[in-house]
């Protein structure tokens, strides 16, 4: 059991609960009527937050808008309370390593905020009409904050290892396996996510899904096409999903 201040990067940040708080809110989690989350998208892990919105700084953004955060703004956990957001992560050289999809109740920079290292240059596109709130990292150190709102931080904790565990699935997923594979086992982690139900209502375009997989727009035309002729899927759209042979679809996604 930790009982003393965490460090980061030379300096304290705050001091851990217990860690039963921590394992109560992984159980609730991990409860049949949680959030699930499909890979490379967050959404509804960080929602108890909204009870402190006040203690942020709210920004709008409208959908298509294009956003980074500036110097004064980069150090700051930043919560999406609605919408949906794109971050592109790009490396020196300019090219963009990898695209998240960031929707309500969700936060992105929070590592970066409280680590206060800043190695990679990250840029937005808002997908849908978004409302954000700015926090401070200092709320963490808050004796007053601390013994309020103790919740929060534990799921912060949750949050950010929910997404570590969700990203480095994707990523793996990404480097190891062909194009019609990899479409086929995002189109399994969906179905697992709404109960294993054959017809469900993604929430998710082919064009989104692409973007996250790293896979351009004609390939991915190209493997619905094969999965619709061999009889896996019967339609695909953000509306509307149907599944024609789970089994097939399986081995098709592979290990």
């Amino acid at each position: 059991m930790f009982d003393g201040p965490v460090m980061v990067s030379g300096r304290q940040t705050f001091d851990l609960e217990p860690t039963h708080y921590i394992h109560e809110a992984i159980m609730q989690y991990l409860k049949q009527d949680a959030p699930r989350v499909y890979p490379g998208i967050m959404k509804d892990i960080s929602r108890p937050w909204d009870a402190v919105l006040h203690l942020g700084k709210r920004i709008s953004l409208k959908k298509g808008a294009l956003f980074s955060l500036d110097e004064s703004d980069r150090l700051k956990m930043v919560y999406v309370r609605n919408g949906k957001i794109s971050i592109s992560y790009f490396g020196h050289n300019g090219e963009s390593h990898i695209n998240l999809f960031y929707e309500g109740g969700s936060f992105f920079n929070e590592s970066v905020a409280i680590s206060g290292a800043c190695h990679q240059i990250q840029t937005g596109c808002c997908i849908k009409e978004s409302e954000c709130y700015l926090f401070e990292t200092s709320l963490l150190n808050d004796d007053d904050f601390k013994n309020k709102y103790y919740y929060l931080i534990n799921n912060l904790l949750l949050s950010a290892s929910i997404k570590v565990v969700n990203f480095h699935a994707l990523l793996n997923v990404i480097c190891t396996k062909k194009t019609l594979s990899l479409i086929a086992w995002y189109i399994l982690t969906m179905c697992e996510a709404h109960e294993n139900k054959s017809v469900f209502v993604p929430d998710i375009t082919q064009r989104e899904i692409a973007m996250l997989l790293g896979v351009d727009m004609s390939s991915m035309t190209r493997s619905i096409h094969t999965l619709k002729k061999e009889k896996v899927i019967e339609t695909f759209t953000k509306k509307k999903l149907i599944i024609t042979d789970i089994d097939r679809l399986k081995t098709i996604a592979g290990p």
